[in-house]
């Protein structure tokens, strides 16, 4: 496809995902569409709020954000490198792709958090955002290995990944912390405990060395990985992958060698 119409299934899929999906959460489309015919909008915001608190609502919307936005982010990231080296002019190779951690890592710290928070009284919360969690890390780890960017490969992708994924534990924690404390001033003493002991949990996860290993860090298996800012597409591939995939942005030409794919687009 040409990157336009890329560009428009991108926005397509996530005006879905922001818009539709959550709406669909709340209950069937047959559902959605008759509550809209007979009950006032007020109403209808009043019921979406209310609702929104509830513990099945979030499982609900825990589980559709684990593997739908995972596809969206995917989907992004594939497109991405084709959609700037459309939108600056065929000048894309000439660009320095740096990844917003702080864009792409705002809603799955919003389900982490939370959902840490609402399994004080839902536990059957917790499988549901660790799915979103484990869907989102691996995602991402696949993408800055193959399409995160086709002139500045990240050589390390499993630290950068696992650097992401302890920030979000570490935030998450403090988070747990805070809502021990007001559950405290509440006079929740025990529901804080709750919240206290998942605090201390994650902090022990990423304070100890061992347990960071075991639960956090992916083995490195990048060859020549020391060098974080590669010049050139010849920076080794990561042994785990090697020649079970194809970078959608390197073609072979007739020779065998490899030729870049990206150039100037026209509309």
């Amino acid at each position: 496809q040409d990157p336009p119409s890329e560009f428009a299934l991108v926005f397509f899929f996530m005006i879905v995902n922001l818009l539709f999906i959550p709406a669909l959460s709340l209950g069937s489309l047959e559902e959605l569409l008759e509550i809209t015919g007979w009950v006032p909008l007020d109403k209808i915001l009043a019921s979406v709020v209310l609702y929104g608190s509830a513990g099945a609502f979030f499982i609900d919307y825990t589980a559709q954000c684990a593997l739908l936005a995972t596809a969206f982010y995917f989907m992004y990231h594939t497109n991405a490198p084709r959609i700037h080296d459309w939108a600056s002019g065929g000048t894309g190779d000439k660009l320095h792709w740096n990844f917003d951690f702080s864009y792409f890592y705002s809603s799955i710290l919003s389900v982490l958090a939370i959902g840490l928070m609402f399994s004080v009284t839902v536990p059957l919360l917790m499988p549901f955002v660790a799915l979103c969690v484990f869907t989102r890390y691996y995602t991402d780890k696949w993408q800055l290995i193959t399409a995160h960017s086709s002139k500045n490969p990240d050589p390390s992708p499993e630290r950068t990944a696992s650097s992401v994924f302890v920030s979000l534990i570490l935030v998450a924690a403090l988070a747990e912390a805070a809502f021990g404390g007001w559950l405290t001033i509440q006079g929740c003493n025990d529901l804080a405990t709750f919240a206290w002991l998942a605090s201390l949990l994650l902090l022990i996860v990423i304070a100890v060395p061992w347990t960071r290993r075991r639960f956090v860090t992916v083995s490195d298996t990048w060859l020549g990985g020391e060098d974080e800012h590669p010049e050139t597409m010849d920076a080794p591939a990561p042994v785990s992958y090697m020649g079970s995939y194809e970078n959608p942005y390197e073609k072979r030409d007739e020779a065998g060698g490899k030729r870049d794919s990206l150039g100037k687009h026209n509309l």
